[in-house]
């Protein structure tokens, strides 16, 4: 994360999709959507399996596939690189976000584990209240 709160208002822009360019057009910038999809991304890794079955499988299963399979393939190795959504959450520090077990956690106040969302949704006033209560943790 980064150290200065403003620092999140400006991000660069790309030629390319990235993760946080698409994460506004797919998932109207909703923290939990994005993190369960790159959990998605994660479950494709499977080893031992070529890479292109892997990207086939990350195109079929993921919305922000084309962010992870851009042409530079940045995104793809930086995210491979950690090998897992435990590392990937511990590295980023996104803790807050997750469940004991690395699941993540709906911001509209449900107690049971997210799974994932079809359709596009916009904040509502208990997202924010939930937002707000896990930045004060």
């Amino acid at each position: 994360m980064r150290r200065c709160p403003a620092a999140h208002l400006v991000w660069p822009c790309h030629p390319l999709s990235t993760i946080n360019t698409l994460r506004r057009a797919v998932f109207n910038d909703r923290i939990e959507d994005t993190l369960f999809d790159i959990s998605v991304f994660y479950s494709c890794l499977t080893p031992g399996l070529p890479i292109e079955e892997v990207k086939a499988k990350v195109r079929k299963s993921c919305r922000l596939h084309k962010a992870y399979l851009n042409k530079r393939g940045s995104t793809f190795a930086w995210l491979a690189n950690m090998e897992s959504f435990e590392n990937f959450i511990g590295r980023m520090q996104l803790r807050r976000f997750t469940d004991a077990r690395y699941r993540v956690i709906g911001l509209e106040g449900s107690k049971s584990p997210f799974t994932g969302c079809t359709e596009s949704r916009f904040f509502t006033l208990d997202y924010w209240r939930h937002l707000v209560c896990l930045f004060r943790l």
